[in-house]
């Protein structure tokens, strides 16, 4: 499970996950793992493989292993669901036009307020406008979460944490040194 989270940290960054496979995946399935050119999806099936050897052995119930398995369906779906979100690139037409659209409407709307707002009007509109091109860098910055930026998600930190209360339920000491969770302000 400790190699499932890093590894798919390393899938989501493309980056290379050899020594987080060396050092987390049980001899047994490490050779496989790190030749898979999907190792987090093969980490899953090697899970599913030791779940039904436990099964078979009599070591887990039968009611226990299907709640195994139904955490490793899960897990597949979180899997699915990131590779999605990683690999969707937002289309081209949808950025120019809601870039052009918020230009247009930042510049086009002091002409509908001057006749209510009177000398106001530039106060007003530099607030609206600031709001939709704020609006506007904001959904730049989150077309990749899985980046290495201040504002995308710290997954090095999200997946020591894993890692660290799987050690912790395990009593596999020593543990980890927690990294802090990025506050963006």
């Amino acid at each position: 499970m400790i190699a499932f989270s890093w590894s798919l940290k390393h899938q989501l960054r493309d980056s290379d996950a050899q020594e987080v496979l060396a050092r987390l995946v049980p001899a047994r399935w490490r050779d496989e793992a790190m030749r898979s050119p999907l190792p987090t999806n093969r980490l899953l099936l090697c899970m599913g493989v030791w779940l039904g050897e436990r099964q078979r052995e009599g070591t887990i119930s039968d009611s226990v292993a299907q709640n195994i398995d139904r955490n490793l369906n899960v897990l597949s779906q979180v899997l699915s669901g990131c590779e999605r979100i990683a690999n969707t690139p937002i289309p081209f037409a949808y950025s120019l036009m809601l870039h052009r659209t918020v230009y247009l409407f930042c510049t086009l709307l002091p002409f509908a307020l001057v006749t209510d707002l009177h000398y106001m009007t530039p106060l007003v509109s530099v607030f609206i406008s600031y709001t939709f091109l704020s609006l506007e860098s904001l959904a730049e910055e989150l077309e990749d979460p899985f980046g290495r930026t201040a504002n995308d998600l710290p997954l090095d930190a999200i997946c020591t944490i894993i890692e660290r209360n799987l050690k912790e339920m395990n009593n596999d000491f020593p543990l980890p040194e927690p990294l802090q969770l990025r506050v963006i302000t």
